[in-house]
């Protein structure tokens, strides 16, 4: 039961959390020029926004105040590099569905990595209690 969660990752594995930070950056900027370009409505002024954001990317870094995808993304990016998978995923939960969307991808890799690591550790926590039976 404690490796049953491992079962659909066995095939393929999952993407390592120096994989996850390699390719964040470009979600990042992503999800932040999603934003701006539903910010700026419809018509051809969202798309001069999508256009212009996809050739140049300004968007926040570190621990920022702020509810917006910016912010959030500058976060998620924070504790992604601090080795903190978790607080990375948890800070992209109140992303807009259009946001979320453009990180969707990402998000189901760090949530495979997440699981996997609960159960590896659940593995690791019987294994340690199987040794300690045998050894007292």
């Amino acid at each position: 039961a404690v490796i049953a969660p491992l079962q659909p990752y066995a095939s393929s594995g999952v993407a390592t959390l120096a994989q996850l930070r390699v390719v964040f950056p470009p979600v990042a900027s992503e999800v932040v020029a999603v934003e701006r370009g539903s910010d700026a409505g419809g018509g051809w002024l969202s798309g001069a926004v999508r256009r212009f954001s996809e050739v140049v990317t300004v968007r926040p870094v570190g621990l920022v105040e702020g509810d917006g995808p910016g912010s959030a993304a500058a976060r998620a990016e924070f504790y992604l590099d601090s080795g903190d998978l978790a607080a990375a995923v948890k800070e992209l939960d109140g992303l807009s569905p259009d946001a979320a969307a453009a990180a969707a991808d990402w998000r189901a890799k760090a949530d495979a990595r997440l699981t996997v690591n609960k159960a590896l550790a659940g593995v690791a926590d019987l294994v340690a209690e199987r040794l300690a039976t045998l050894g007292g």
